[in-house]
C-alpha cells in the first residue's frame, strides 16, 4: 500500500515482545506512523498509549484496525469474506493515518487539584459517600440542610430483605460524627458554585454566616421525598394512612399528622384492625407523574408480611396494577401469597372507590383477573404513593451547579450506562434518591462508586488530555456558531481577542464545533479532517 515503509507479522502485539518489535522497528526504519492489524482498539489502548510516548510520536499517529472482531469473527464461516473485510479495513487505517498532519499537540496541564470533596446531602446515600471517602483517604464537608443526620432513613425500620434501618442509621451517624476526614454542617446550604473540575469554588450558608470553601469534586446526595396524594379520602379521614406511616405503626411510632391536619385519634392500635387494604401505584404511573417508583410493590409486601407476623389472623388486601418485586424479592411475594395476603388487580381508568362507613372504609374495586367487582371493609387502608424529586430544590441546585434534570424532576446521569454515577459536567457526581427511586442497598452501592469516582478525581495527578478540541485563530471569523452548538458549554467568545476559545475542562471532545465551523477554525486534533476525508475515500475505492 502506498506510504507503507515496512510489514512484520506478531504473534501478539499488545504482550511485552510485540511491543519491544514495534519499538526496535519504528527505530531502525526511522519510522513516524504506525498501523496495528489485530483485536479491537478498545483492548490494551493504555499499552499502545504507553508505547507511542516511548517512541515520543503523538498517540493520534496510531491506528488499530479492527480485523479480529469486524473481521475474522464476523464472518468465520466465509474466510473470503473475512479476508476482503480485512483488507478494506486495513486500507482505510492505512489510508486515514497517512494523511494525518504530524504537528505536536501540546494541551495546556491542568491546575492544581483541591483535594477536598463537597457532599451535598446527609441521608443514607451521603453518609455513605462521605464514609468512603474518608477510608480512601479523601477529606470531605458533609452538607445538610435539616438539624440532623439520616433523611429519609428516619422513616424506614426494615427492608423487605430483614435489615436492621434503624441500627444502620445509628450506626452511620455516629461513624460520620467520629471520622476525622469527615467536616459535618447541619443547618447548611450551598449558596453558589463556580469553577471546573479539581478547583471549584463554592460558597456554603452555614446558620447565619456564609463560607467560602474550595473543593476538587461534588457529590449530590440531596434525596428526594414521599409523594403527597389527597385521593382515597387521604387527609380527610384517619384511618387512611401511607405505606410509610404504617411501617410507623408496626414498628410502635405513632402518627403525627395526615395531610397536613393533625387527627385527635391518629394513632390506630393494630391490634384492633382485622382487615387492612393497600392501594398501589397512588398518584404513580399517570399523566402527572408517569414513572414507576420501583419500591412500592416491596413496600407493600413487606407490611403484609409483617402484620401477618403480629398477628396471622388479620385480612391483608393489596389492590396492584403490576406486582414489581424485583428479582429475588419475588421470592418474598411469594411468601405473602402462601401467608393468605390477597392480591387483586385493577386497572385504570377504573381505579378503586373508597367510603367511608362510620369508623370504617368501604372499598370496592374491579377484580381485572376474575373480572368481578368487589367490596372490602376495612379497619385501615393504607396508599403506595412513592416517591416524588423535590422539583423546586432539584431545579435551583442544578442551575447553580450546571448540570440538568431529568423528566421526571431527578438529576439526570451523563449515561445510563457508560456514567451512571457522573453528571453532565465533570467533576459532579451523583448517588442515593436525587438519582431517582431506589432501595437502600442500591444507594449505599452508588453512593460507595460516586465517592471512589470523586477520590480518583481529587486525587490522580491531571494528565493532559488529548481530546479537547482547539480553535486555529487565524481562520475563526467569531461568529459564535460553536459557543451555541457545544452541549457542554464548553466555548466561549473572546471579546477582547475576537476568537473562540475552548474550556478545556469541560469539552468532551465530541467534535459538534468543528461540525459547525464555516471556516474550518474548530479542530479536533485526534480525528482531523483530512484524515477523515482518506477513510472514505479508501472505503468507497473498490
Amino acid at each position: 500500500m502506498r506510504g507503507v515503509a515496512y510489514v512484520e507479522r506478531l504473534e501478539a502485539a499488545c504482550e511485552e515482545t510485540g511491543l519491544a518489535a514495534i519499538e526496535r522497528a519504528v527505530a531502525e526504519g526511522d519510522l513516524n506512523r504506525v498501523v496495528v492489524a489485530g483485536c479491537s482498539p478498545h483492548l490494551y489502548a493504555d499499552r499502545f498509549e504507553a508505547l507511542m510516548a516511548r517512541l515520543n510520536l503523538p498517540p493520534r499517529l496510531l491506528a488499530r484496525a479492527n480485523i479480529r472482531e469486524g473481521a475474522a469473527w464476523a464472518h468465520i464461516a466465509d474466510p473470503a469474506a473475512a479476508t476482503a473485510v480485512a483488507r478494506g479495513v486495513l486500507e482505510m487505517a492505512v489510508a486515514g493515518l497517512r494523511e494525518t498532519p504530524y504537528h505536536p499537540f501540546n494541551p495546556r496541564p491542568q491546575e492544581t487539584v483541591a483535594r477536598r470533596v463537597l457532599v451535598l446531602g446527609g441521608g443514607l446515600a451521603g453518609m455513605t459517600a462521605a464514609l468512603t471517602l474518608a477510608d480512601l483517604g479523601v477529606e470531605c464537608d458533609l452538607v445538610e440542610r435539616e438539624p440532623q443526620l439520616g433523611g429519609n432513613l428516619h422513616d424506614i425500620h426494615h427492608t423487605l430483605e430483614g435489615l436492621d434501618t434503624q441500627t444502620l442509621l445509628a450506626s452511620l451517624v455516629e461513624r460520620v460524627r467520629q471520622a476525622e476526614r469527615v467536616h459535618v454542617w447541619t443547618e447548611a446550604e450551598l449558596v453558589g458554585w463556580s469553577g471546573v473540575r479539581g478547583n471549584f469554588a463554592a460558597r456554603i450558608r452555614v446558620n447565619d454566616e456564609v463560607r467560602s470553601e474550595r473543593y476538587g469534586a461534588l457529590i449530590v446526595a440531596t434525596g428526594a421525598e414521599e409523594a403527597t396524594t389527597t385521593e382515597y379520602l387521604y387527609g380527610q379521614h384517619p384511618r387512611v394512612v401511607t405505606q410509610r406511616e404504617l411501617e410507623r405503626m408496626i414498628a410502635g411510632g405513632r402518627r403525627q399528622e395526615a395531610g397536613g391536619k393533625m387527627w385527635a385519634s391518629c394513632f390506630l392500635p393494630l391490634d384492633s384492625c382485622r382487615s387492612v387494604v393497600m392501594i398501589q401505584c397512588v398518584g404513580s404511573r399517570d399523566e402527572t407523574r408517569p414513572y414507576c417508583s420501583r419500591v412500592c410493590c416491596a413496600q407493600a409486601v413487606k407490611n403484609a408480611l409483617a402484620l401477618k407476623r403480629l398477628d396471622p389472623t388479620i385480612e391483608v388486601s393489596i389492590l396492584f396494577r403490576d406486582v414489581r418485586t424485583l428479582g429475588t424479592q419475588e421470592l418474598y411475594y411469594r411468601q405473602a401469597r402462601r401467608a393468605g395476603v390477597r392480591f387483586l388487580r385493577y386497572e385504570p381508568p377504573a381505579k378503586p372507590v373508597v367510603e367511608a362507613d362510620g369508623d370504617r372504609l368501604r372499598v370496592t374495586v374491579h377484580d381485572t383477573l376474575y373480572d368481578e367487582t368487589v367490596t372490602l371493609e376495612a379497619d385501615l387502608l393504607a396508599l403506595s404513593t412513592g416517591i416524588a424529586p423535590r422539583e423546586d430544590s432539584n431545579r435551583a441546585l442544578a442551575a447553580m451547579v450546571g448540570v440538568m434534570l431529568d423528566e421526571d424532576g431527578f438529576f439526570a446521569e451523563a449515561h445510563p450506562k457508560l456514567r451512571p454515577t457522573d453528571l453532565a459536567r465533570p467533576g459532579i457526581f451523583l448517588c442515593g434518591l436525587a438519582y431517582g427511586p431506589r432501595f437502600v442497598t442500591e444507594s449505599i452501592a452508588q453512593a460507595r462508586a460516586a465517592a471512589l469516582r470523586a477520590a480518583l478525581t481529587v486525587t490522580r495527578p491531571g494528565e493532559p488530555r488529548r481530546d479537547v478540541a482547539t480553535v486555529e485563530a487565524d481562520l475563526c471569523s467569531f461568529c459564535g456558531l460553536c459557543v451555541a452548538a457545544c452541549p457542554y458549554g464548553a466555548r466561549v467568545l473572546d471579546e477582547e481577542e475576537r476568537v473562540a476559545r475552548v474550556l478545556d475542562s469541560l469539552c468532551q471532545g465530541c467534535g459538534v464545533c468543528v461540525a459547525v465551523c464555516p471556516n474550518g477554525a474548530s479542530r479536533q486534533p485526534a480525528f482531523e479532517p483530512v484524515q477523515a476525508l482518506a477513510l472514505v475515500d479508501a472505503a468507497l475505492i473498490e
